[in-house]
C-alpha cells in the first residue's frame, strides 16, 4: 500500500469516529447560577395535583406550570365569601310609658241653647209652650275628662350595616284609657229654686238654634274610652358620628291607630207607674294614619353618659271613621238609629323626643326620655254629634257630623338598651 494510500485510508477513520461521539452541553438552572438547580417555592400543589403529601390549599393559591413557568389560576368567584351588609351589631330597648293625652276639654253635650250663653250652668226650664218652670237643668260638659297618666310600653330594635348606617324599628302601645263621671241623686230639689234638678240634652230644631231639651231626671253617666298604638322604622345615615357630637339624618315609615268613644247614658223617669227608660247616645272614631317621615337626631356621646335629641317631621295619609248610634232618645222605645262617616286625608305631625342614657355595663345602658307628638287633622267623638231633632213622626236627628281636630301627647319614659 502506497504511502497517499496510508493517509486517505486514516483521515477516513477519523471522521467515522467523530460523528458517533455524543455532543453535551451544561446550562444554568432557571433563576439560579451554573451548577446545581434552586428549589422552587410556591403556596401549595399545582392544579390537579393529588398528592396528599402537600396538603390542601385554597383554589385561589393554586399553582399551574406552563412551559416550564409557574402561573396562578384565576378564582371563578364561587370560593369568595358572600357580601354582608350587617355588621353583627344591633341593640334591643324596652320602655314604660306615662303619657299625657289631649283630653276633649270644655266640650259641651248638647247644641247651643238660645238666650243662653253658658248652658252648663244650671237654670231654670219650663214646660214647653208655657212660663211654668218645671226643673232646674243644665247642659253636660266634658271639662272633667282627664286622659293624663296612661300607661304603655315601648319596645325598639336596631341593626348596623357595614357601611356605617342602621335600621331601627320601633312598636308602642298605650292602655285604654277611660274617664267619666256619674251624676246620681237627680230629681232632688234644687236649694236655690226649689225645683228638681235634672241633666238635658239640647238640641236643634230642624237645624235652627231653640231652647228644646231631653231630659234626665234619675241619673246621667258621660263615658270617654282613648286608646293609641303605633309603629315605624327608620334608616339613619351615617353623616357625622366621629368625636364626641354626632349627628345622623334619618328616613322612615309611621303608622299610628287612634281610636276613642263617648258614650252618654241617661235615665229618665215619667210619671208613676211607667218605668223609667235609658237613653244611649254614643260615638266612636277611629284614625289610621300612615305615611314617611324625615329628620335628625343629634347625641353627645361619652363612655358613661350620653345625650340625645331627634325631631321627627311627618306627612300622613288619615283614613278615619267616625260612627254616632242613639236608641230611647225621644221616648221609650224610640227605635235605633246609626250613621257613619268615612273620609281620608293627609294629616302632618311632629315627633320630638329627647333622652339621657347611663351606660352602666359595656352591653347595658339605663334610659330616661321625654316625647311630644303633634298630629294635626285627627277626628274625636266629642266633634261628631250633631244634636238635632226633626220631628216625632221621623227617626231621631241626632246623626254623625264629622270635623277634625288637632291632637298632641306628651310624656316620660323609662327603660333599658341591652347592646351587642
Amino acid at each position: 500500500m502506497t504511502t497517499a494510500r496510508r493517509v486517505a485510508l486514516a483521515l477516513l477513520l477519523g471522521a467515522c469516529s467523530l460523528g458517533a461521539t455524543s455532543a453535551h452541553a451544561q446550562y444554568p438552572a432557571p433563576g439560579g447560577a451554573w451548577g446545581a438547580p434552586e428549589p422552587v417555592l410556591y403556596n401549595g400543589p399545582a392544579q390537579g395535583y393529588d398528592d396528599p403529601g402537600y396538603g390542601a390549599c385554597p383554589p385561589e393559591q393554586r399553582l399551574t406550570f406552563h412551559d416550564g413557568l409557574r402561573t396562578e389560576v384565576p378564582d371563578d368567584g364561587l370560593s369568595l365569601p358572600h357580601p354582608s351588609f350587617f355588621t353583627g351589631g344591633g341593640f334591643l330597648r324596652a320602655e314604660y310609658l306615662n303619657y299625657n293625652l289631649s283630653g276633649p276639654g270644655d266640650t259641651l253635650l248638647g247644641a247651643p241653647v238660645l238666650g243662653n250663653p253658658d248652658p252648663s250652668q244650671p237654670f231654670v226650664i219650663f214646660t214647653p209652650g208655657t212660663n211654668f218652670p218645671s226643673t232646674v237643668g243644665r247642659v253636660p260638659d266634658l271639662l272633667s275628662v282627664d286622659l293624663r297618666d296612661t300607661n304603655g310600653v315601648r319596645v325598639s330594635g336596631g341593626l348596623e350595616l357595614t357601611h356605617g348606617d342602621s335600621i331601627e324599628i320601633s312598636a308602642f302601645m298605650l292602655e285604654q284609657k277611660k274617664s267619666g263621671y256619674v251624676v246620681e241623686n237627680l230629681g232632688q230639689n234644687d236649694f236655690f229654686f226649689g225645683l228638681p234638678t235634672s241633666i238635658v240634652t239640647s238640641v236643634y230644631a230642624n237645624g235652627a238654634l231653640t231652647d228644646l231639651f231631653f231630659i234626665y231626671n234619675q241619673r246621667f253617666a258621660a263615658i270617654y274610652q282613648s286608646q293609641l298604638w303605633g309603629a315605624e322604622g327608620n334608616y339613619l345615615i351615617d353623616y357625622d358620628v366621629d368625636g364626641l357630637l354626632h349627628c345622623r339624618p334619618l328616613v322612615g315609615l309611621r303608622y299610628i291607630n287612634l281610636r276613642e268613644r263617648l258614650g252618654q247614658y241617661g235615665v229618665f223617669q215619667e210619671l208613676a207607674p211607667v218605668a223609667p227608660f235609658e237613653t244611649l247616645i254614643e260615638s266612636k272614631t277611629t284614625n289610621h294614619l300612615g305615611g314617611g317621615q324625615i329628620g335628625t337626631r343629634i347625641e353627645f356621646v361619652t363612655q358613661l353618659i350620653e345625650f340625645g335629641a331627634e325631631a321627627k317631621f311627618m306627612v300622613l295619609s288619615n283614613t278615619m271613621l267616625a260612627e254616632v248610634e242613639t236608641q230611647n232618645v225621644r221616648f221609650a222605645g224610640d227605635p235605633r238609629v246609626f250613621t257613619e262617616d268615612l273620609t281620608t286625608q293627609l294629616a302632618g305631625g311632629v315627633d320630638l323626643l329627647g333622652w339621657a342614657t347611663l351606660n352602666v355595663h359595656p352591653n347595658m345602658s339605663l334610659r330616661i326620655g321625654y316625647n311630644f307628638m303633634y298630629l294635626a287633622n285627627i277626628t274625636r267623638p266629642e266633634d261628631n254629634i250633631y244634636y238635632n231633632e226633626t220631628g216625632i213622626n221621623n227617626p231621631a236627628g241626632i246623626v254623625v257630623d264629622m270635623h277634625r281636630q288637632d291632637f298632641n301627647m306628651y310624656g316620660v319614659s323609662l327603660g333599658a338598651d341591652f347592646r351587642w
